[in-house]
């Protein structure tokens, strides 16, 4: 995927690096000319608007650079933009006592605010083969090499470049395409290190003409969205461009530490893979100052490069020529020559990804897939073997080939609707038919067991489990509780649906109706989302709990046996796909076992496609706890309550599938002022100091370390503040000096290196019945050192189910390890602690993550830490809805409201109605269900 950076009104990224700084300090290239050498710019105007602004073919300076940064035509100085010249504000940053803070330097922290930004860094980097290539090649070979590496860009770039839209009228709610760009290439040939890397950056302006002819900024979402395919397209481009200079291609397929496939699919140039890897002779360098110092590998390479500035073209083609004399002298078997490694053929055939394998990618994470990521998954499977007009080809044959169906667009609220709309509201979406087909079934099984009886519980035993549960407890439950009680016991059929806001008390329900299912002789059985939040159910409630995947699994391999005694309650079931809901269901239904649905759809989604909940949910009701107990101070529940959303009569209403802009901006700012007003946000100038003031109040605050948590949105993020945190316990002596580093499969399932001592806190992430651990299992390194067959011997004291004990093994037989100190949002919901510190982050922040994240917040203090323009972003988002979409709902017209067009739930509802002589209009169930409530109140 391209990196794509946003730069600030100074040119800096969030991070405070002065990018467009660096970029004017591009070094240029040496090329021969007639037997002469000559340098030639390694930069370059490229974008649709580079002819227009006459810039094309001229050389890239400052001047022309700095003039457009500030948003004016370089050579006109004409204003291209509304805010154009606008300098941002720089405000000096204050502790809690009013004094100024400093940064390493001694300089008083200034936060910038506002002034015209500069536009998009985008980075195109090649292959680490081709740059090995490059290195060995002379220089006419690399100018063709270079010129591949241009047309790839710029056929990348023209892709993104045409799908960028620009706002007009009010609002912006009218949606344009703009007639083009501007942009400035920049060849770079080396890394951070040193070491051969061919790569290009894209400085896109802030500034674009639209088809209207009237100049303005642009909506950088299309930028961002059609990143990935853009890659793709990039990629093949490469890959054809060198096939045409007589190299080989050989495509990879990757696979992760566990050996299961990951659906990416890379190439190389066959000859050049040990070459490559002697090259980066400084990674280890890097790593060990990483390890030392903390902070992201990229900091860590900065550090230790070698020379401030860029080197010369000269210096570098010199510096690489004797390395690779060097490296031959160690390893004479290697491959040096262009021509030799031109001769080389691919070892591995090319063996393409079937459809099905494509579609079961699409529908990874999303029910829906757009044509852009349609494109990206063809061009990844065929990575290498393509160009970019074989792909235009392949998208809309595949399309025709499976049969897709065919989705409406993305949805956009009629008070939001212009003139025209962007053009991801207007173009077509696709699902699988299979993928449809799963989501059909939940709603058909959710339906036709609405009319079961078997499973009710008989209102006294109810009362008394009701009346027993209060006694043990010493308190009442509130109506809200009994109402939800009743609603999964004697109001609902073979399927019940429980929502609660985060920190109602949802484990307080379950605990009174398992127990009222018990009494009537029924047995009830925990299923959650992974193992760590079935251990903590099983705290919780005491009811038997697994994994939903390790149930499924049990009932498919007949391990384990429903009947219709059973009653299956899937705890934040808001969290788990509709494959895995779908399959559950088809157990309990086979069965005549209860299957109930609890969680909220409100709080972190699916990884999965399609959301199982959202569905039973719309077709049957649910029962609502909206009672917000978990955050002792008054003032954090009504932040907690401001997330969620408020009918007319100030009840909790369902979260809306289509939110208007004005709604999302309204709603982000009244929860920001409270976190404002709270004092619970942390501003800083980049992203380097928002990161050290999170580790600084982490340790500064008095509750015990178990009950402080650190959140982040990203593994990269979780990754570097766990870094973090452990280089400070090392510097208190709370962590032995001695370190010990190994190979270890992090969360994502990739190996990596970690690094332990003696005292660290780690996680274990994946089950392993001989150990006692499963994934989530937390524990304290107690012994390490080096063993005898070249790894690590670890001793590891863990906690489980209330029994502390002690693990021992070595890497080579166990190496599922990592750091434990910071936790992502997703892995965080269900959890609930004193102190929270949240690290903010622009891309992946929404209303979802930014409750889970609020409301692991107890009796303590909640801070968000984020950079200026981080934070910027953030607050506008604190409100925006990301709910996970299904078929059967986003294939509804886009004005449902037209006569004569049903929805698939009406639709649906209404065959089985006649099929089964009910009717199962949502009017008449909610009737229905209010008399049956009446009568009841009526016998208590």
């Amino acid at each position: 995927m391209i990196p794509i950076t946003a730069l600030t009104a100074q040119g800096k990224n969030k991070d405070g690096k002065p990018v467009v700084e660096y970029l004017l300090a591009t070094e240029g290239l040496i090329r021969y000319y007639n037997g002469e050498v000559q340098e030639v710019s390694a930069s370059y105007w490229g974008g649709k608007l580079a002819h227009e602004m006459k810039l094309a073919g001229i050389a890239v300076d400052g001047k022309h650079m700095l003039s457009l940064c500030d948003g004016f035509h370089p050579l006109t100085n004409e204003p291209l933009c509304q805010n154009a010249g606008e300098k941002p504000v720089l405000k000096p940053k204050f502790d809690g006592k009013g004094a100024p803070l400093l940064d390493e330097d001694g300089n008083q922290v200034m936060i910038e605010q506002g002034g015209h930004r500069v536009g998009y860094e985008l980075t195109f980097s090649a292959p680490k083969s081709l740059s090995t290539v490059f290195a060995l090649a002379d220089q006419n070979e690399r100018e063709k090499i270079l010129e591949v590496q241009r047309k790839a860009v710029e056929r990348a770039f023209g892709y993104i470049e045409s799908k960028v839209e620009t706002r007009r009228d009010q609002g912006g709610k009218t949606v344009i395409p703009v007639d083009g760009l501007i942009v400035s290439f920049h060849q770079h040939l080396s890394s951070r290190n040193l070491d051969p890397q061919i790569h290009t950056h894209a400085l896109a302006y802030a500034v674009a003409k639209g088809v209207d002819g009237k100049w303005g900024t642009y909506d950088s979402h299309e930028i961002f969205a059609h990143r990935k395919a853009a890659d793709e397209i990039y990629k093949n481009e490469l890959a054809a461009g060198l096939k045409a200079l007589g190299y080989a291609i050989e495509q990879h397929v990757e696979v992760n530490a566990l050996g299961e496939k990951t659906g990416v699919r890379t190439w190389e140039i066959p000859g050049t893979d040990k070459l490559s890897k002697l090259w980066s002779s400084r990674c280890e360098d890097i790593l060990k100052h990483q390890q030392e110092n903390g902070g992201t590998m990229q900091q860590a390479s900065l550090a230790t490069r070698k020379h401030k500035d860029e080197p010369t073209f000269l210096e570098l083609v010199e510096a690489w020529k004797q390395d690779a004399v060097e490296l031959q002298k160690e390893h004479p078997e290697l491959l040096m020559t262009v021509a030799e490694i031109k001769q080389q053929k691919i070892t591995t055939e090319f063996v393409p990804a079937t459809d099905e394998e494509i579609l079961e990618l699409l529908h990874e994470n999303e029910a829906i897939f757009d044509e852009k990521e349609l494109r990206f998954r063809l061009g990844q499977a065929n990575s290498g073997m393509i160009d970019s007009s074989q792909l235009d080809v392949m998208v809309p044959d595949f399309i025709q080939r499976n049969n897709l169906v065919r989705v409406c667009p993305e949805r956009i609220h009629t008070d939001d609707m212009g003139s025209s709309l962007a053009r991801r509201h207007t173009e077509q979406r696709f699902a699988a038919p299979w993928m449809v087909s799963m989501e059909r079934e939940i709603l058909h099984k959710t339906l036709s067991r609405e009319g079961e009886v078997s499973q009710h519980v008989p209102l006294t035993k109810l009362n008394d489990a009701i009346q027993a549960f209060e006694a043990a407890k010493g308190f009442q439950i509130s109506p809200e509780q009994r109402e939800a009680v009743e609603h999964l016991t004697i109001n609902t059929g073979g399927v019940g649906v429980l929502s609660g806001l985060a920190g109602t008390g949802k484990t307080t329900v379950s605990l009174i109706y398992a127990e009222a299912f018990k009494a009537d002789g029924r047995t009830v059985l925990g299923a959650c989302v992974s193992n760590e939040a079935a251990e903590k159910l099983h705290q919780e409630s005491g009811l038997a709990c697994t994994s939903v995947a390790k149930l499924i699994s049990d009932l498919g391999k007949s391990k384990l046996k429903l009947t219709d005694k059973h009653v299956v309650v899937l705890d934040e079931a808001g969290m788990v796909d509709s494959r895995q809901t779908r399959d559950l269901m088809a157990y309990c239904q086979k069965a005549g076992a209860k299957l109930i649905l609890q969680g909220d759809q409100e709080q972190i989604q699916p990884v999965g496609a399609g959301s199982g909940m959202s569905i039973a949910k719309d077709a049957i009701g649910d029962a609502k706890l909206t009672e917000i107990r978990r955050q002792k101070n008054a003032q954090d529940r009504h932040t907690a309550g401001l997330f969620y959303n408020y009918g007319a009569d100030g009840k909790v209403r369902n979260a809306d599938k289509v939110q208007s802009r004005g709604d999302i901006i309204e709603k982000s700012k009244k929860i920001f002022q409270a976190l404002i007003d709270n004092g619970q946000v942390d501003e800083w100038a980049t992203g380097e100091q928002a990161k050290k003031a999170c580790i600084k109040a982490y340790f500064n605050s008095s509750a015990p370390t178990q009950e402080r948590l650190i959140l982040a949105h990203s593994n990269e993020d979780m990754q570097d503040l766990n870094r973090r945190v452990r280089q400070e316990l090392k510097a208190r002596g709370q962590v032995e000096k001695d370190d010990f580093t190994f190979r270890s499969i992090g969360k994502n399932k990739v190996f990596r290196d970690l690094t332990l001592s003696r005292g660290d806190q780690v996680i274990f992430n994946v089950k392993d019945e001989e150990l006692g651990v499963i994934n989530g299992t937390k524990g304290t390194v107690k012994s390490i050192k080096r063993s005898s067959a070249g790894g690590v011997s670890l001793g590891v004291e863990i906690e489980r189910n209330g029994v502390t004990k002690m693990v021992r093994f070595d890497s080579h037989q166990y190496s599922a390890l990592d750091l434990s100190y910071c936790s992502t949002i997703h892995k965080a919901q269900g959890q609930g602690k004193t102190d929270i510190f949240h690290l903010g982050h622009a891309g992946m922040t929404d209303n979802q993550s930014a409750l889970v994240a609020f409301t692991r917040l107890t009796k303590g203090s909640y801070t968000l830490f984020a950079d200026s323009m981080s934070l910027d972003q953030i607050k506008g988002k604190l409100g925006q809805q990301r709910l996970k979409e299904n078929t059967i709902e986003a294939k509804k017209p886009m004005r449902a409201k037209q006569p004569g067009l049903k929805s698939e739930f009406e639709q649906l509802g209404q065959q089985l109605g006649q099929k089964l002589k009910v009717n199962f209009g949502f009017v008449e169930r909610l009737t229905a269900r209010r008399n049956r409530q009446a009568r009841m109140a009526l016998t208590r």
